[in-house]
């Protein structure tokens, strides 16, 4: 009995064993699906990698997930092959394009406020990274002060094929405010608006109608001026001081400005790159007032383009103080100006003529033309004729050749009468060169003509 008792024994346990075996695998299994179920229902950790936007040195950009690893940048869009970079091919990374369009502008150390083509830059650049509202204000900061602009026209229609190309839901009041000046080229006038310092620096640009009469810059023609009627210092002033006038102090100094001044420059045309000669002449009448070519540093233009004035910045003149090349510039011309062209200026200019009246008007100052003939001119120009080979010196040398082929017989020399240069006579045709007097003749001659004699005397 205590043999089977045993045997009953080690049965029982040995079924309860697998029982709790089989028990704790179910569970582990159970376990171990609960836990992965609740792995996988848990949202994205926000710490993740995200994807960032990366501006190169050539103004493109990359999407992707970005990482440092030393002096490189790691570029990684999801299961697609790495792009390695070089930390200085890189200008900025951002989670978002307006973010990197504002690091753009920050890594150009921009003065303020920013020139056109650095606007157009920014036009074109937003346009290309499908950014509709910041090219819109671009573009109107652009407007504002050069209203046909032509690079700014063609990037304007491109925004709005831009516009028409986005989705409706993506189309915000911007679409009206871009579109509202808008129009063709032919049918769109524009009027300069003010812009301050401080508003090209914010972006607080005006964005109301720009559609208002203008006159059209094809149809209006200035006259010329005569070369003779300009003051001698225009010419420096037009090559070296009005571009930097027209860079640093255009902005606020022109008619149309709203700026209490009494200062105003002429900017180009619409369209235009360059200001005209009217233009550069009237810019150099307002300009030689503010000079003092005996103290060209104590002049007033120089010291309000290296002080901050108007609505710049405090400490932000127009001119900083590292830019001393173009104080110097501006101080070598100011002592050039002389008394005349301080008068010319303070006087009325007068009134400009048609060049088609210039030989029609009564009393002009301009001196009369001699009339041109091309037979003169041609004659003057050809190259002067020799007098050795004039017609009457080759008269007598054709004279003096049938002579002596006629006569063997040396002949005397002709008497010097004035009328003709001395020259040695021709020999005479020779038979045979080895004859002994065509040897003495020739030595003969050879000496008179080293000692000067004349032959009677050599005879006698």
């Amino acid at each position: 009995m205590g043999k089977s008792f045993v045997s009953y024994r080690s049965s029982t346990e040995f079924s309860m064993l697998n029982h709790r075996c089989c028990l704790g695998i179910a569970l582990c299994m159970g376990f171990c699906f609960w836990g992965w179920n609740r792995v996988s229902a848990q949202p994205a950790s926000p710490s993740g990698p995200q994807t960032q936007y990366v501006l190169l040195d050539n103004a493109h950009v990359l999407t992707g997930t970005v990482f440092r690893q030393g002096q490189s940048v790691i570029l990684r869009r999801g299961n697609e092959a790495e792009l390695t970079l070089r930390s200085s091919q890189v200008i900025a990374v951002a989670d978002d394009m307006p973010s990197l369009y504002q690091a753009r502008i920050r890594s150009q150390h921009r003065r303020s406020p920013a020139t056109v083509s650095q606007r157009i830059d920014d036009v074109r650049w937003c346009i290309d990274n499908d950014m509709p509202a910041h090219a819109t204000e671009a573009l109107m900061s652009v407007y504002a002060v050069v209203p046909d602009h032509p690079i700014a026209i063609q990037l304007e229609n491109r925004l709005r094929r831009l516009l028409e190309q986005s989705p409706e839901s993506t189309q915000t009041p911007v679409h009206s405010v871009a579109t509202a000046g808008m129009e063709s080229p032919a049918d769109r006038g524009i009027e300069l608006q003010s812009v301050s310092h401080t508003e090209l620096a914010t972006g607080d640009l005006p964005t109301g109608n720009l559609e208002t009469s203008h006159v059209s810059s094809a149809s209006y023609t200035e006259p010329r001026i005569h070369a003779s009627s300009v003051p001698v210092a225009l010419h420096p002033f037009t090559a070296k001081v009005q571009p930097i006038l027209m860079a640093r102090c255009s902005q606020c100094h022109h008619a149309q400005s709203g700026v209490e001044t009494s200062w105003h420059l002429v900017l180009p045309p619409g369209g235009a790159v360059r200001v005209t000669q009217p233009g550069s002449l009237a810019n150099f009448h307002a300009t030689v007032p503010l000079c003092e070519p005996d103290a060209p540093m104590q002049s007033r233009l120089i010291q309000m383009a290296t002080t901050a004035h108007g609505g710049a910045a405090p400490g932000k003149p127009p001119i900083a103080e590292y830019e001393g090349s173009l104080v110097e510039t501006l101080s070598q011309w100011i002592a050039t100006v002389d008394d005349r062209s301080q008068e010319a200026s303070e006087a009325t200019t007068p009134a400009l003529e048609e060049t088609s009246d210039f030989s029609t008007k009564a009393g002009s100052p301009l001196p009369t033309l001699n009339p041109i003939h091309p037979a003169h001119v041609a004659s003057s120009l050809a190259s002067p004729k020799s007098n050795y080979f004039s017609t009457e010196v080759q008269e007598a040398h054709r004279t003096e050749v049938s002579d002596s082929v006629q006569a063997p017989k040396a002949t005397e020399p002709a008497a010097d009468d004035g009328s003709r240069p001395r020259r040695p006579a021709r020999l005479p045709t020779v038979a045979n060169p080895n004859d002994v007097q065509h040897f003495n003749r020739e030595t003969r001659l050879r000496r008179l003509l080293r000692s000067g004699t004349p032959p009677d005397s050599q005879g006698q």
